[in-house]
């Protein structure tokens, strides 16, 4: 019977996801106010992202009322139906998507930065790892990135890293989409840091998202300091860096004016100590440096934060 439910559900969500692909790659007015309809209909819902979501933002935003929190929290959902939407809609090969495409595409900040980390990239023969935030359009910051890299290194493959999970058909159509766009993916597994390593040390790069914990697994990561609270943070990257002695260029792609811009934050160098002790304190240092971008252009734009996991462990309590 469970499993019978499990298939009725991923086929429901196959259907669902279907329909709003063929209306997304339609026309921008109409395909717009379906998808957003459709998350904002799971925003009303009483589902724990959403417990989770005003938790975080409580957090970061102390001094706010709890209805300016709830007001963060909608236009979050909102911004994550508009950056779906537009996934979804771009993914598509036909005058609507390269229209929109040209729409919102505000450019790279920082392009001599990643030109200057590729060319040290290839004299050395190892890949660049990407990173980005569950802030802004992360998928459009894998799509710019995959464009420059076919342009300025086209020898460079890019792979991304996904959460595929069988139960979750709503999760497993971005992975499909992705691919359709161009995108390599890389299923998270515990095979995948090994997947990851040959990748890099054949010279090509890899892109993720970092802030947040996906699967069922123990959140093993970093406690940094953030929003000026403990927090627990991925750090799977720093050690693979740390490993292959890759460089991290740390990237957002955020709404400014009437384009989603690429900004080139920072880049990471994770060096290799002397001893295990001197291993940590590296990788410590390189995880504070990254929540403090985190925090920072959260702090400037906290409407694009869509913050879908625990991460300060508010809710461990009370479920």
């Amino acid at each position: 019977m469970k499993r019978a439910c499990l298939f009725v559900k991923r086929q429901l969500w196959k259907l669902v996801w279907g329909i709003c692909i063929v209306i997304a790659r339609g026309p921008y007015f109409y395909g717009r106010r379906v998808v957003w309809s459709i998350v904002m209909a799971y925003f009303l819902l009483p589902t724990r992202h959403k417990e989770i979501a005003r938790a975080n933002f409580a957090a970061a935003f102390p001094q706010l009322s709890r209805k300016k929190i709830d007001n963060l929290v909608r236009l979050s959902f909102l911004n994550f139906g508009r950056q779906t939407h537009l996934f979804l809609m771009l993914s598509g090969d036909n005058w609507f998507a390269r229209r929109r495409r040209r729409a919102i595409d505000g450019g790279i900040r920082g392009e001599e930065i990643v030109t200057g980390v590729l060319e040290r990239a290839l004299k050395r023969g190892v890949g660049v790892i990407f990173v980005t935030f569950h802030l802004g359009f992360w998928e459009w910051a894998a799509i710019k990135m995959l464009e420059f890299l076919k342009i300025r290194c086209p020898s460079m493959r890019f792979s991304v890293l996904a959460f595929f999970d069988q139960a979750r058909e709503e999760i497993n159509i971005f992975a499909k989409v992705r691919r359709l766009l161009g995108m390599d993916v890389i299923q998270v597994s515990p095979l995948s840091p090994r997947t990851i390593i040959r990748e890099l040390s054949r010279g090509n790069s890899i892109g993720m998202v970092v802030d947040q914990f996906f699967g069922t697994g123990k959140k093993q990561g970093k406690q940094v300091e953030l929003f000026g609270k403990t927090a627990n943070l991925p750090d799977s990257h720093f050690r693979l860096a740390q490993r292959t002695g890759a460089e991290i260029v740390v990237a957002l792609c955020l709404w400014e004016g009437h384009q989603y811009v690429l900004s080139i934050e920072d880049v990471i160098r994770v060096e290799k100590g002397q001893s295990p002790e001197q291993d940590e304190a590296f990788v410590q240092a390189a995880a504070q440096k990254e929540a403090r971008i985190l925090e920072r252009r959260t702090w400037e734009k906290p409407y694009l934060w869509f913050c879908m996991t625990d991460m300060f462990e508010l809710l461990n309590n009370s479920h």
